[in-house]
């Protein structure tokens, strides 16, 4: 009795001794973990605190709907569609002697391969991290400047063999950067037209050098576009408004069906999506106008030179087009350099405005720093609108300028 007794009490001394050792084991392991966890601090190890904390944020939270309740879901009637298919194909395979004979080859291959290969496989997007690593401040970096577009040096032009006589520029210097919107503003008769045609090439300069992204202007650059102030009379009529936009690809070497890509995007753009065959003699002055500025966005130029575009248009047809310019010059990303004489339109563009004076020479520069999100009703009631505006009207009736 007393070494049956004994032989009891070893064995259960050593199964309390073999489940003091399993509860032990995992402690170990998790205390050991933990501790490691902590002080090593990995991202791919993260520590004991940090998983409970995910785990009740999944059994708390909304975690549980989004996750795991979808989960068991298709997996209950994944279970319940092969049960009834399973089923429904075994009675038939146990009815039909036919069935069972063609069936076989099927049966014998997938029966060879591994459960897990009949898994079907989707590709999910990954979980986010628990907690991603900290990383550590970036350094600042110094802002780089706009390098230069378009580079105007010295730049002399006077009309006639006489060199003496009268320029009609005299001087002039400037630089536009990259996707900058500068205005030119002057007076009627200051040259404005004039530095517009030999910044484009089309007549020759006296003196002086014209640089396109360092390259100097000899002639039209295939990357300039010109928008010019008579908008009717560079429109041709015998064309519907799609021949005129497309007119100047055929000329770059662009294939037809480019061709027809880029005008129906420039259309679009400016608003004429639905009037590409109409002819401009049917379209309002507006219209037609917005058909020049969609013949020169067709071309995709890097350089936009517009001169005084919307003189000739009212003032509501005017404002909307001011708006549709902007909308223009963001979307294709393209430096814009817009003469006018008007001092509104001049501030409500551009990023900055030079103003000319007779002959054509920089008198006065002004950097337009209001909100680049234009408004109509908001911008022009600005303070620094009105400020700006009695800044360049100073400059341009050459009186002194307020700093």
């Amino acid at each position: 009795m007393s070494a049956m007794i004994r032989t009891t009490g070893r064995g259960t001394s050593r199964r309390a001794l073999g489940l003091l050792l399993e509860l032990a084991l995992p402690a170990a392991l998790l205390i050991g973990y933990g501790l490691w966890s902590h002080r090593a601090q990995s991202f791919y190890f993260p520590p004991l605190g940090e998983i409970l904390e995910y785990f009740r944020e999944l059994w708390l939270f909304d975690r549980v709907g989004s996750d795991l309740v979808p989960s068991l879901a298709r997996m209950l009637s994944g279970y319940a569609v092969s049960v009834v298919l399973g089923v429904a194909i075994g009675l038939l395979l146990g009815i039909s002697r036919v069935l069972r004979t063609a069936a076989e080859p099927v049966v014998e291959f997938l029966r060879a391969l591994p459960a897990p290969a009949l898994i079907p496989l989707r590709k999910r997007p990954p979980r986010p991290p628990l907690r991603p690593p900290p990383r550590p401040p970036p350094r600042p970096r110094p802002r780089p400047r706009r390098r230069p577009m378009l580079e105007v040096a010295n730049l002399r032009k006077v009309y006639g063999p006489d060199p003496h006589a009268a320029p009609a520029v005299a001087d002039l210097s400037f630089t536009v950067a990259d996707r900058e919107f500068v205005c030119i503003l002057g007076s009627s008769g200051c040259g404005k037209t004039t530095m517009l045609r030999c910044l484009s090439g089309l007549i020759p300069s006296t003196s002086g050098q014209i640089s396109l992204r360092g390259k100097p202007v000899t002639g039209p650059p295939e990357d300039m576009a010109f928008v010019f102030q008579d908008y009717s009379r560079s429109l041709l009529p015998w064309m519907t408004v799609r021949r005129n936009v497309a007119f100047p690809l055929r000329y770059k070497g662009v294939d037809r069906r480019e061709a027809e890509a880029l005008t129906d995007e420039a259309l679009d753009a400016v608003g004429l999506a639905g009037r590409g065959n109409r002819y401009p003699w049917q379209l309002s002055g507006g219209m037609q106008q917005r058909v020049a500025i969609a013949r020169a966005l067709a071309y995709r130029p890097s350089v936009l030179l517009m001169d005084e575009p919307f003189a000739s248009v009212d003032a509501q047809t005017r404002s909307g087009l001011e708006d549709l310019l902007l909308g223009v010059w963001k979307r294709y990303g393209i430096t814009v350099l817009f003469v006018t004489h008007d001092i509104d339109e001049a501030v409500y563009l551009a990023d900055r405005v030079l103003v000319l004076r007779p002959p054509a020479n920089v008198g006065h520069q002004v950097t337009v720093n209001l909100p680049r999100d234009r408004d109509q009703v908001e911008t022009k009631a600005h303070p620094e609108f009105g400020r700006l505006r009695g800044e360049l009207f100073a400059a341009l009736d050459g009186g002194p300028v307020a700093a």
